[in-house]
C-alpha cells in the first residue's frame, strides 16, 4: 500500500484513561504496525493545547503522512487537524470505577520503593505505616472521578481538577463523540473493534501493565459506597451511562 493511500484513511485516536487497559490495547495494536505509523502522547505538558500543537508541528511531513494511530493521556478532540488530516475516528476505554480504584491502589503499592514514583504512589505511608485502601482513597482526592475528568478534558482541551454535576453532564455528551467506547471488562471484544477499524488483524490479545493484587476487597459494593460517601460518584454514573450508550448502538447496528 502506498503512503498516499495510507494517509487518505481516517486517523484513529485513542484516549488512554489510566488503568483502563490502554497499555495492553496500544501494545497489541502497534505490534501490527510500522513504528512510523503510531505516536504516543503522554507528557503532562502536552495537556496544554499550545504545547501539544508545537510538539506536533515539529514532526516532518513524512512522519505526519505515515501516521494512522495517535494515543495517550494527552489527546483531545480535533487533534487530527494539527497533523493535517480532514477527519479522525476517536476511541476510548472505560472501566468499572470501583475496580479501577482498587487497581490504582494496588499500582501505588507496587510502586513503593521504586525511584520513579508517580502521583498514584503518593501518599502511601503515614508514620511508617502503609495506608489502608479506605485511608488512601480519602486522601487521594486528585484521583477522584478520574474517568469523568479525562472524558471532559478530551473535549475541552484542558485539565479539570474536580468533577461537578455540570462536568459530569458535559462528560456524558462527550461520550457521543467516540466511535468506539470499549470496556476493560470486555477487553478482547472492545479491542477487536478498534483493531479491525485500523485494519490490524488481532485475534488474541495479551495483558500488560497488570497490577499485583495486594488488596482485593471482599465486596466491591463497599468500595462504591466509599466513593459515594467521599463525593466521588461521578465515575459510577458516567460508566453506567456509557454502558447504556454502547448497548443502544449495538442494538441499532443489529437492526
Amino acid at each position: 500500500m502506498s503512503k498516499l493511500q495510507q494517509s487518505d484513511k481516517p486517523l484513529s485516536v485513542f484516549l488512554h484513561i489510566p488503568k483502563t487497559g490502554g497499555t495492553a490495547l496500544t501494545k497489541e495494536i502497534t505490534s501490527g504496525m510500522l513504528s512510523s505509523e503510531s505516536l504516543g502522547l503522554y507528557s503532562s505538558r502536552l495537556f496544554i493545547k499550545d504545547v501539544l500543537s508545537d510538539h506536533l508541528n515539529k514532526l516532518t511531513d513524512e512522519r505526519r503522512h505515515a501516521l494512522r494511530y495517535l494515543y495517550g493521556h494527552s489527546v483531545y478532540y480535533g487533534i487530527h487537524s494539527l497533523i493535517g488530516r480532514a477527519e479522525a475516528r476517536y476511541h476510548t476505554f472505560l472501566r468499572e470505577p470501583a475496580t479501577l480504584y482498587v487497581s490504582l491502589y494496588n499500582h501505588a503499592l507496587m510502586k513503593l520503593g521504586e525511584r520513579d514514583v508517580d502521583y498514584r504512589a503518593e501518599p502511601m505511608i503515614d508514620n511508617g505505616r502503609i495506608l489502608s485502601f479506605e485511608e488512601w482513597f480519602q486522601r487521594q482526592t486528585r484521583s477522584h472521578s478520574l474517568q469523568t475528568r479525562f472524558t471532559w478534558s478530551f473535549w475541552y482541551g484542558k485539565q479539570q481538577s474536580k468533577a461537578t454535576p455540570t462536568i459530569l453532564k458535559e462528560a456524558k455528551k462527550v461520550l457521543h463523540k467516540f466511535s468506539v467506547i470499549g470496556f476493560t471488562e470486555q477487553f478482547d471484544a472492545s479491542a477487536r473493534l478498534i483493531s479491525e477499524e485500523l485494519g490490524v488483524s488481532k485475534k488474541v490479545f495479551g495483558k500488560h501493565n497488570v497490577s499485583p493484587r495486594y488488596y482485593n476487597p471482599r465486596d466491591i459494593n463497599e468500595v462504591k459506597e466509599l466513593m459515594t460517601s467521599q463525593g466521588a460518584q461521578c465515575d459510577l454514573e458516567l460508566y453506567d451511562y456509557a454502558r447504556q450508550l454502547q448497548s443502544s448502538r449495538s442494538v441499532s447496528n443489529d437492526q
